[in-house]
């Protein structure tokens, strides 16, 4: 009987009975499925004959799987792809046979969920109304596209603090974003600078002129940090009167450092841009001649690549190239590789991985993306605290955080027992790894030109845990970090009582301070090198270690309920969580048993040794980290250290 099955999907597969022999012979061996866009779904998958769609050649794989075959590589010829999926079993490969989807060698195959535009279709503007906005000196260089013709999302969505959600469509010109038309052109502006804040909702304009030209806009935006230096959004304009701009939120400071976008009457600049949602015609100041350009629109919010419950799945050298969602999401899937990729140009995240294990994500370039790079979410495991086996290694992360422009690190890792090595990451407002739960190790990374506009902030960061303990930092490479926001930056960054992590041997040069331990317990600094051979002003410490614990501003931390430990305390609460008294996961972690017996509020058993501060700051550590710790061998040296 299984031999008749087997002739019967061989003459299924291979449409020829004299080829039955031949393919019982390949069973345990490779086989290749060519698509191209101008395939057939009619043809075999030869190189000859390639298939159209991905969903012909999964269904094709799907046999090839059952029939024994050890290696299935789906081969992508070069052109654009729509976005597809992959879910579970029936789609996924096994420990026998894993499944590649992969480029054809030397060929580019993009999957997109864009709009790929004809720079010679852009037009000139004709229309007098919208002339009448535009200011005179630049309305012969504003160009328009028809968008009539296609479907997508035109609105603009609101970046709410602390939540990642696409900011909508998005325009890419030779792979570098567009400026939503905004004012002023560049940075951030105080609002005393242009007027009177009244009920922190509305802002009295001085300059009438401002005033004119924003009456006239309907889908208008504030954007910015209006209340701390890390918490980036925007807020909608509900109305503009005489002389006052209303907006839809009370969140105006005086310390808010704003600028409004998504307005027709301020597209003046190169590079700026603009859609009329509702006639669905878009206006852009280009900086050159459009008609050789690759202009890309994202008009779909679809995850280019999903996996759902996958397994034994590897993703190669393809180009996921524009969205308003994700380049590639993976949920409850394991032995996932994702490798060589070019992901660009999406408006959310380029890597999401959520629930999945045993996977590695290696050399990648991974850039103009509107939030995270790539993000790793591990729970179902995390009380167990087993190993999550992710790999996030050799990557090329850059221009991300384009839009939620805080805590949306090139990297983030919430699990267990995962490596973060080699990746090189550059270019962002804010982190560039962030990191949370166990015995993670990030090393060997190089990272510079972060921070650029935000304060009270780290380039590698952590914080308010003491149940995530085990976490190494080695080996990592940090410089060249300066911020338009102020000098409250770190290198490396224990935020809030953080607790129960190594750093050691890391190499820090030129940011105001390298390494910050916000009064955690457990910790180990030893042997970092921090220096300041750009010779850069306001280098404040070298290390800073403080036991804020005790300071009254941080008291809200350690509230409690009628004086119990069962409490709204939310250190104690996660120790709780985890049971960390009779798990016997925690067994590795003794000094956290005990850590309730000792004074919690101070800075406990914490070791700072060996470091060294070249032409830098010094170590200005609190005396209870001194005391209740082991600090020594750190040294200042007057020279500078051979930084290279």
């Amino acid at each position: 009987m299984k031999k008749i099955i087997m002739i019967l999907l061989s003459t299924l597969l291979f449409g020829n009975m004299n080829f039955v022999i031949k393919a019982e012979g390949l069973f345990n061996g490779d086989i290749t499925i060519f698509i191209s866009p101008d395939g057939n779904d009619s043809y075999n998958g030869d190189e000859d004959k390639p298939l159209k769609t991905i969903e012909k050649a999964q269904a094709k794989a799907l046999l090839y799987r059952n029939l024994g075959y050890n290696q299935i590589t789906i081969c992508l010829r070069a052109g654009v792809y729509p976005p597809f999926s992959i879910e579970g079993t029936p789609q996924s490969g096994n420990e026998q046979c894993r499944i590649f989807y992969e480029n054809y060698p030397g060929e580019e195959a993009i999957i997109s969920d864009s709009i790929f535009l004809d720079g010679s279709d852009f037009c000139t503007v004709k229309d007098n109304a919208v002339l009448d906005k535009l200011d005179e000196d630049v309305r012969d260089k504003i160009k328009q596209y028809d968008l009539s013709g296609y479907s997508g999302n035109w609105q603009i969505n609101k970046i709410p603090y602390g939540e990642t959600v696409s900011i909508g469509a998005m325009l890419y010109l030779d792979d570098t974003v567009m400026n939503l038309a905004r004012w002023p052109d560049e940075e951030y502006v105080n609002p005393s600078q242009i007027g009177t804040i009244i009920d922190k909702g509305k802002l009295k304009i001085s300059d009438k002129s401002i005033v004119e030209r924003w009456k006239k806009e309907d889908n208008a935006w504030i954007g910015g940090y209006f209340s701390s230096d890390w918490a980036y959004e925007t807020i909608k304009i509900s109305n503009v009167n005489d002389d006052t701009v209303f907006l839809e939120e009370n969140k105006l400071e005086s310390s808010s450092r704003i600028y409004a976008l998504n307005l027709l009457c301020e597209l003046d600049s190169e590079n700026e841009w603009y859609i009329d949602k509702e006639k669905k015609i878009m206006y852009f100041y280009p900086p050159y001649d459009l008609k050789n350009s690759k202009i890309i629109l994202t008009s779909g919010d679809r995850d280019l690549i999903s996996m759902s419950g996958a397994s034994y799945i590897s993703i190669k050298g393809l180009t996921l190239d524009g969205t308003q969602g994700i380049g590639i999401s993976t949920n409850g899937s394991r032995n996932i590789e994702i490798t060589n990729c070019i992901i660009k140009n999406s408006t959310t995240r380029g890597i999401n991985l959520n629930e999945t294990y045993d996977s590695e994500i290696s050399g990648n370039q991974i850039f103009n993306i509107g939030g995270s790079g790539i993000i790793l979410g591990q729970f179902i495991t995390r009380n167990d605290l087993i190993d999550g086996n992710v790999e996030i290694c050799d990557n090329e992360i850059y221009n991300f955080s384009q839009f939620i422009r805080t805590y949306t690190p090139a990297i983030g890792i919430t699990g267990v027992g995962n490596l973060v090595s080699r990746n090189k990451i550059h270019d962002a407002p804010h982190n560039a790894i962030m990191f949370g739960f166990n015995n993670n190790i990030i090393e060997y990374n190089e990272i510079y030109r972060v921070l650029s506009e935000t304060n009270d902030a780290g380039a590698i960061y952590a914080g308010r845990s003491w149940a995530q303990a085990g976490n190494i930092i080695r080996y990592n490479k940090i410089y060249d970090c300066e911020s338009s926001a102020g000098t409250y930056i770190m290198g490396i960054y224990l935020d809030d009582m953080f607790s129960n992590t190594t750093v050691y041997a890391n190499v820090i040069d030129g940011l105001p301070i390298g390494i910050f331990m916000g009064g955690g317990h457990f910790n180990i600094i030893e042997n970092n090198i921090i220096s300041n051979n750009s010779g850069k002003a306001g280098m404040q410490s070298a290390i800073f270690a403080d036991c804020r614990g005790t300071d009254s501003w941080f008291a809200s931390a350690f509230e409690f309920e009628d004086n119990k430990i069962l409490s709204n305390c939310e250190f104690i609460k996660e120790l709780l969580q985890v049971k960390y008294l009779v798990n016997p996961a925690y067994e590795q972690y003794p000094k956290l048993r005990k850590l309730l017996e000792k004074n919690y509020r101070e800075p406990q058993e914490n070791i700072i040794m060996g470091n060294k501060s070249y032409m830098h700051g010094g170590f200005n550590l609190a005396n209870e980290v001194i005391e209740n710790g082991k600090v020594e061998n750190n040294l200042m040296y007057n020279e500078i250290w051979d930084f290279n």
